[in-house]
């Protein structure tokens, strides 16, 4: 039952660790790295809260406030971004909703905010902040499949549609609403954050496989640097070891054979790089 929550985590952390490693220069890229790494947080402070230090249920109650904005303000540049005012406006009032209610856990702390009466009606108002969030998704999500920019985009946002529902609807339906409204959510957080962990997987898949976010370029870039300082790397040391095994031992040690070894691989690093990159994009486009 704990194990499930921090499964969910990891599968955030390492799509959201993926593709920051090879992210374009994109915003949607940026804030899906941020949306990735604090729903990971998310998760695992909420699955320690239980048996942790106080101030880390404090924590998990401040980013249930922040991850609805952050969430929207994803899904307002991914799958597709959209030049709207309103939406902006609106995703600052949230942010300013998000900084409002975390103001109770920042200054009085959790063990005090528990025992004020209006503790209960702020766990709802939580949870019904988040829950308008996550719908506010869901509706971007479809007002995107439905004003695809493109007739080609509406098939690759396709999966992220399905995720993102499959993702929201049954944890707003079954488990944030039923706890904010009734205090007993019907299935166990813990439980619902299995449909959670469809969100990463899904855009993940649908980033890499559909490319709606820009990266095998930046992809090609980083495999080429990787090969040919690998390769200079090891050439390095082919040729320091032959030269120590013919030089003397003192001449080794000079400063010249190093600096001969630098302007020899400086040399050779243009003509290798261009053949490495010739063999990367046969491999990557034939």
């Amino acid at each position: 039952r704990r194990l499930i929550p921090i499964f969910a985590a990891l599968i955030f952390w390492l799509i959201g660790i993926t593709l920051q490693i090879f992210k374009p220069l994109d915003k949607s890229a940026d804030i899906f790295f941020i949306f990735c790494q604090t729903s990971c947080l998310f998760l695992t402070s909420g699955a320690i809260s239980s048996m942790g230090p106080s101030w880390v249920f404090g924590l998990f109650n401040i980013l249930i406030w922040f991850i609805g904005p952050i969430t929207v303000h994803f899904h307002l540049y991914f799958p597709q971004s959209k030049p709207l005012r309103y939406p902006i406006i609106l995703l600052r009032f949230f942010y300013l909703v998000a900084i409002i209610g975390s103001i109770p856990y920042l200054i009085f702390g959790l063990p005090t905010v528990r025992f004020f009466p209006w503790y209960p009606w702020l766990i709802t108002a939580n949870r019904l902040f988040l829950s308008t969030n996550l719908l506010i998704v869901v509706y971007l999500l479809f007002h995107d499949y439905r004003f695809a920019s493109t007739p080609g985009v509406r098939g690759k946002i396709r999966i992220v549609v399905l995720g993102g529902i499959l993702g929201a609807i049954p944890l707003v339906a079954l488990t944030i609403l039923p706890d904010g409204l009734l205090l007993q959510p019907l299935i166990p957080y813990p439980y619902a954050f299995l449909f959670v962990a469809l969100v990463p997987l899904t855009y993940g898949y649908a980033i890499f496989r559909h490319r709606l976010i820009e990266i095998d370029k930046h992809i090609n870039r980083g495999v080429t640097y990787i090969l040919i300082y690998s390769l200079l790397g090891g050439f390095y040391f082919v040729l320091y070891y032959g030269f120590h095994s013919v030089l003397p031992p003192n001449f080794g040690k000079e400063p010249l054979l190093n600096t001969f070894l630098v302007l020899l691989l400086a040399t050779a690093f243009v003509p290798m790089y261009r053949v490495v990159q010739r063999f990367v994009d046969t491999l990557f486009y034939g």
